[in-house]
C-alpha cells in the first residue's frame, strides 16, 4: 500500500511538471514548496523501514545485502540534499518568504532519519556490517538533532514574540514533534543493537589500553543506559510540542470558536508527526 501511494503521488507530480516545466523552478522558489521538497527522501526512508519490517521474515538473505546497500545510498543522497538544499535556501534568503521558522527543519530531516533506519536494519546485519551502520546512524542523528536545536531557538522566539502563526500555517507546527521523538526512537534502537554489535571494550580500550581483567560492564551496556535516559529526556519535549500544535490547530476550528479549519495546502503534511 505504501509503494502504491508513493508511485501514485510520484506519477501525479511527474504529470504536473511535464505538463508545465516551469513549475519545477517555481516550486523550488516558493516559500512553502521549496522547504517541503526533501520530504520525498522521507518517503523513501519509510519504504526502507517497511522493507525491513515486512520483508525480512518473507525473503532470503539477499534482502539484508540489498538493504545495507540502499542504506548507504540513502545516507549519501540525504547528506548531499542537506548540504546543497540548505545552501540554496541560504543563497536565496528563503526565510524571508517563509517567516515561520519550523519549516527550516525539513532540509536536514532526511539525514537525521538515517539513525532511525540504522536502528531498524542493524539487527539483521552481520556484526562487521552492523557496526559502521550504527556509527553512521549516530553521526547523522546527531547532525539532524543539533541542526534542529538551532531552529527550535528561532521557533520558540517567534512564538513568544509574534504569538501563534496564522491558521493556514498552524498544521506545520507538528513538525516540531519530529526531531525529539525520532531521536528518542533511534538512540534506543541503536543502543539496543550496540549491545550485540559492539565489541565488549569498544572505545574503552582506546582510552585505557593497558587495562585488563574481567569485564563487568560492556560498551553496549553503557550505550543503552545513556540512550535510554537521554531518550526519556527528549521525549518530554516531543510531548510538549505535540500538545502545543494540537491545541493551536483545534483552536482555529469552528467547534472551538475559531474561524474554521485552514484551507488545504502543502503545510498539512506536517500533521504526519
Amino acid at each position: 500500500l505504501n509503494l502504491i501511494f508513493f508511485l501514485t503521488i510520484t506519477l501525479c507530480m511527474a504529470v504536473r511538471f511535464i505538463s508545465r516545466p516551469a513549475a519545477v523552478k517555481e516550486s523550488f522558489r516558493d516559500g512553502n514548496e521549496s522547504y517541503y521538497a526533501p520530504t520525498c527522501l522521507l518517503a523513501i526512508a519509510t519504504i526502507i523501514l517497511g522493507a525491513e519490517g515486512y520483508g525480512t521474515s518473507a525473503c532470503g538473505p539477499w534482502l539484508q545485502v540489498a538493504l545495507r546497500i540502499v542504506f548507504w545510498i540513502y545516507v549519501a543522497l540525504s547528506v548531499l540534499s542537506a548540504i546543497i538544499h540548505n545552501w540554496y535556501l541560504y543563497h536565496l534568503a528563503m526565510a524571508r518568504q517563509q517567516p515561520f521558522p519550523i519549516a527550516q527543519l525539513l532540509p536536514s530531516f532526511p539525514a537525521m532519519l538515517s539513525g532511525t533506519i540504522a536502528s531498524s536494519i542493524a539487527a539483521n546485519q552481520p556484526r562487521d556490517q552492523a557496526l559502521p551502520i550504527l556509527i553512521g546512524g549516530v553521526t547523522l542523528q546527531g547532525f539532524g538533532f543539533l541542526m534542529s536545536l538551532l531552529i527550535y531557538a528561532e521557533y520558540q522566539y517567534f512564538l513568544a514574540k509574534h504569538g501563534l502563526p496564522e491558521r493556514a500555517k498552524r498544521p506545520q507546527m507538528f513538525i516540531a514533534v519530529g526531531p525529539w521523538s525520532f531521536t528518542a526512537l533511534a538512540l534506543i534502537g541503536m543502543a539496543k543493537e550496540a549491545v550485540k554489535a559492539f565489541p565488549s571494550r569498544y572505545i574503552i580500550s582506546y582510552a585505557d589500553p593497558m587495562s585488563a581483567g574481567n569485564i563487568t560492564v560492556s560498551t553496549g551496556d553503557i550505550a543503552i543506559v545513556i540512550a535510554s535516559f537521554f531518550a526519556i529526556f527528549v521525549w518530554a519535549m516531543a510531548f510538549f510540542y505535540l500538545c502545543i500544535a494540537a491545541i493551536s490547530v483545534l483552536a482555529s476550528t469552528r467547534i472551538f470558536g475559531g474561524a474554521g479549519a485552514p484551507p488545504m495546502s502543502v503545510v498539512y503534511w506536517g500533521m504526519v508527526f
